[in-house]
């Protein structure tokens, strides 16, 4: 949507998939009750006091739905959901609430507003009555469930009590702990310790009303066993069912010499941790951001694609009185330099034969004098968007291949077709002039170091065609893109219809 100068309430709506931001102008007017909405409200630099209400509603980038500077009242409230609606299906356009959406019985059945009151409707889209059980909270959206409040949805959970920090190692032969997130509201926990794949072999099934957290106490011949992980584990519940989660564990170390504490920071650590002296911090990816919802420009592409897009991402190192602080590097590096790294970092000079390499030089300033990057990934990811992507084709992000990368030239092989893409990376970041029928010699000279490095890992290579393979059905889904009767996700059954 684009709001002009005017006021604009939505009331029980649902906003999923829009192909562009919604935008909203100076003196513009809005107001979310009930409504859920995953996309973001996008304004001018010169846009000026616009005004925003929003309260019981869901928002999937939270207030950072708008940007507050643009707007001379800015009243994002407290009952406000920041999270995934859990719609039923929504590759099928299906965006009825599944059992466990929060968005489930969240709504308000009236709202007063700047001397208005805004009632909820009686009906749904389906023209089912709303709020559904009658004497309930509404849900938010344009669907209404017919529950009363959604299934319990198991939250994070870590050992010990810290909030920061997640509990590996413990000397004690009496005490286990953990502390975990709410799974819901009006839901009560038991909890139950095991080993192995028990859940409850050590302590059975016991009731922790509604605390989110459980300090256990054993003694005599139930004791805490050396080299033994115990594993804590949590049951939600409410009227709509259950849900149990459990920890990572806890290995008991009762011998000398002890391990006095092995600990993991928690994801909601500021993990920067600039104060913090003896510690290194990390930050990476697995892969780029999905391209139908974010913008890796110049870069081609997204995650699922051997694109730069898809496989090009940041990388932070913090290390108090280690590493220069906003120091920077433009040495490739990859995820599998971690353990070599922290290896040689803490000083463990055991040999060990790992793919990764030490990039500890480069917080020195000092560059590689030769490095080779190779990505083998033989199978099939379909389109997140098919007009988005900017992958292999519309259909897919990616297709069985392998990718070499050395100095500034990148080499894709894909085996479908034996094709061949080569680009130069520091001319062409953004891949878009093949040059492998133009410089055959670098081809060939990178095809060289892909094959013997295939040779070498006995990377499985697909050989065999797909007996059920329809050309005519993948022409009438092509057919169907290009003219845009297909946006999003293909159905599969698109071209039947």
């Amino acid at each position: 949507f684009n709001i002009g100068s005017g006021s604009v309430t939505f009331l029980n709506c649902t906003f999923s998939d829009q192909e562009k931001d919604a935008t909203a102008t100076t003196g513009s007017k809005m107001n979310f009750i009930n409504t859920i909405f995953m996309d973001q409200v996008s304004t001018e630099d010169s846009v000026m006091n616009a005004e925003l209400f929003a309260d019981h509603s869901l928002f999937t980038f939270g207030d950072n739905t708008f940007n507050s500077n643009h707007y001379g009242t800015f009243n994002y409230g407290t009952n406000n959901l920041v999270d995934d609606p859990l719609f039923a299906d929504t590759l099928n356009n299906d965006y009825h609430l599944n059992r466990k959406s929060p968005a489930i019985g969240f709504g308000a059945l009236s709202l007063a507003l700047g001397g208005a009151t805004y009632k909820a409707p009686e009906k749904d889209l389906d023209l089912n009555a709303r709020p559904g059980p009658s004497g309930s909270a509404p849900d938010l959206g344009a669907f209404e469930s017919p529950y009363s409040s959604s299934l319990p949805r198991a939250n994070n959970i870590s050992d010990g009590l810290s909030d920061t920090l997640e509990l590996d190692f413990t000397n004690s032969s009496t005490t286990l702990s953990a502390r975990w997130k709410s799974f819901g509201s009006g839901i009560t926990y038991d909890y139950a310790i095991g080993t192995g794949n028990l859940k409850n072999n050590i302590v059975d099934w016991t009731a922790n009303s509604t605390d989110t957290s459980a300090i256990v106490t054993l003694s005599g011949a139930g004791q805490l066993q050396n080299s033994t992980t115990y594993f804590f584990s949590v049951r939600g519940s409410n009227k709509q069912g259950s849900v149990t989660i459990t920890t990572d564990g806890v290995f008991v170390d009762l011998e000398e010499p002890k391990i006095s504490s092995v600990t993991e920071f928690k994801t909601d650590l500021d993990w920067f941790g600039p104060s913090i002296d003896g510690h290194i911090f990390t930050n990476a990816s697995d892969n780029g951001g999905i391209r139908a919802i974010s913008n890796q420009y110049p870069l081609r592409a997204g995650k699922g694609s051997y694109y730069e897009g898809g496989i090009k991402v940041p990388l932070i190192f913090s290390w108090k009185g280690k590493i220069d602080a906003e120091s920077k590097s433009y040495e490739r590096v990859s995820n599998l330099d971690f353990y070599p790294t922290i290896k040689k970092l803490v000083g463990y000079n055991k040999q060990i034969d790992l793919d990764g390499k030490d990039i500890s030089p480069i917080f020195n300033g000092k560059k590689f004098s030769q490095r080779e990057l190779y990505f083998h990934f033989p199978v099939y990811l379909e389109a997140y968007n098919v007009h988005k992507d900017n992958g292999t084709d519309p259909l897919f992000r990616t297709r069985p291949g392998t990718v070499v990368i050395k100095d500034n030239w990148k080499l894709h092989h894909y085996y479908e077709d034996n094709k061949f893409e080569l680009y130069n990376l520091e001319k062409d970041i953004s891949e878009s002039t093949n040059l492998a029928d133009i410089n055959i010699e670098k081809k060939d000279e990178l095809l060289s170091k892909l094959n013997n490095w295939r040779k070498t890992r006995n990377a499985p290579i697909p050989s065999k065609l797909n007996a059920y393979y329809d050309q005519k059905y993948v022409d009438s889904l092509m057919f169907l893109i290009d003219k845009n009767y297909i946006s999003g996700k293909v159905n599969k059954n698109e071209a039947r219809k």
